[in-house]
């Protein structure tokens, strides 16, 4: 496989294979099940895009998708070395999905981090023309479970809320410390920054935001994050970490 990459670059000397963004979708996109085709299409687009970018009219495109089926190869090893808890967290929300997703209702997840309603079923569309360029759209819930679509919105909102979470503790966290500085008399305005997964603070602070932001993180394994993930309906089903 060594020889094969090799002769993969010789072809197209262009390919940058320490570009960051090669690897970033298929590693985050692996808690949403994305498999080895989506991988491979991505590493194809990728490189295609990156060789536009370039100005590189003349690609060797075969090349590219030998190259794109080795790269996934190599996922392969860093999955069994370094993922290998994702699997894990993908048979827990089967196992969610399998217990609740039992007929036409929505389940209603709630705990005291996210509320959602959770509605992975297969519909059938029907549309209905009204007038000149109007139409009307009707979905009918099949009842039948779309696994595809439900454990990629599940993991998806999971992981969002999580997100969400930490940004919560961390705010939470720069509001505590201002408190504490004016009880000494220190009136002070920490400025953050928060979007998403994305933290900044006041650059005088800077090297603080690495600390702060380690609690954080730290902090959602000692709340037991997925074990609240739990359907109050019923007692009787309950994700364990």
């Amino acid at each position: 496989m060594a020889f094969e990459l090799l002769d993969c670059i010789d072809d197209n000397p262009w390919i940058d294979l320490s570009d960051r963004n090669l690897y970033k979708k298929p590693i985050m996109s692996y808690a949403y099940s994305m498999g080895s085709q989506g991988r491979i299409a991505h590493y194809i687009e990728h490189l295609t895009d990156n060789a536009y970018e370039r100005g590189i009219s003349q690609i060797n495109l075969n090349s590219v998708i030998k190259l794109s089926n080795i790269i996934d190869r190599y996922f392969v090893v860093f999955e069994t070395k370094y993922l290998k808890d994702g699997n894990k967290f993908l048979s827990i929300i089967k196992g969610y999905i399998n217990h609740f997703c039992n007929d036409k209702k929505p389940i209603y997840i709630h705990n005291s981090f996210v509320s959602w309603v959770f509605c992975p079923y297969k519909t059938i569309m029907e549309r209905i023309r009204l007038i000149i360029k109007h139409q009307l759209s009707l979905y009918t819930n099949t009842g039948q479970i779309d696994y595809n679509k439900a454990i990629t919105s599940f993991s998806s909102i999971f992981i969002h809320s999580i997100d969400a979470h930490i940004v919560f503790l961390f705010r939470t966290m720069v509001k505590d410390i201002e408190k504490d500085l004016r009880k000494k008399g220190i009136k002070f305005n920490i400025g953050v920054f928060t979007n998403h997964d994305n933290f900044g603070i006041i650059l005088a602070l800077a090297i603080y935001l690495k600390i702060i932001l380690k609690d954080n993180y730290n902090s959602i394994s000692t709340l037991e994050y997925i074990k609240q993930l739990n359907n109050p309906i019923t007692k009787k089903f309950s994700l364990k970490s």
